[in-house]
């Protein structure tokens, strides 16, 4: 029996080496594969901005929230500019409904892009390997907190894996 036990030992370390090149090949066959999609991407991307068909998402939001606030904005000043009021009032209250408006579009395209960004951050963070960032205010019961909580969980899994399979790498050498 004494014998038996190294050469299971022997067989059980080759078979995990073997596991682990062949799972090394396929991440390098990932790695290619999602470089050729990322330089597909930019080249999309490149072709998209040399012909001008498409605005970004920020400036969409941007533009989507500037509109939004239009009918309001030209309401309010077309009453002051029709009612009766001296040039002084009437140009204060104008430029404090404009700097109000104003004010609300970026704060909302702040709020918006904002937690859209992290999330990019923290699946690049993952892509790389490194899960121990987390997102802050991650809570459930809206949909972006869902989406950054579910990252969070993952990125916690993904971190369980590695350990896992560190451990179990160390106790096989």
């Amino acid at each position: 029996m004494a014998s038996e036990s190294p050469a299971r030992t022997g067989n059980a370390v080759a078979a995990a080496e073997a596991a682990l090149s062949r799972a090394r090949g396929k991440t390098q066959e990932g790695q290619v594969e999602s470089k050729d999609r990322a330089a597909s991407s930019v080249r999309y991307e490149q072709e998209i901005a040399a012909h001008g068909k498409r605005i970004n998402f920020e400036r969409r939001v941007l533009l989507m929230a500037l509109l939004a606030g239009v009918p309001g904005t030209v309401i309010s000043v077309a009453l002051l500019w029709w009612g009766d009021y001296s040039a002084k009032v009437l140009w204060t209250l104008l430029m404090l409904i404009l700097c109000w408006w104003l004010g609300f579009v970026f704060a909302l395209q702040r709020r918006i892009v904002q937690p859209l960004q992290t999330l990019s951050n923290l699946l690049a963070a993952l892509h790389e390997g490194d899960y121990s960032i987390r997102a802050r205010g991650a809570t459930r019961g809206d949909a972006l907190g869902d989406v950054l909580a579910e990252v969070n969980d993952f990125g916690a899994l993904l971190r369980e894996q590695r350990l896992g399979a560190m451990e179990a790498t160390a106790l096989l050498r």
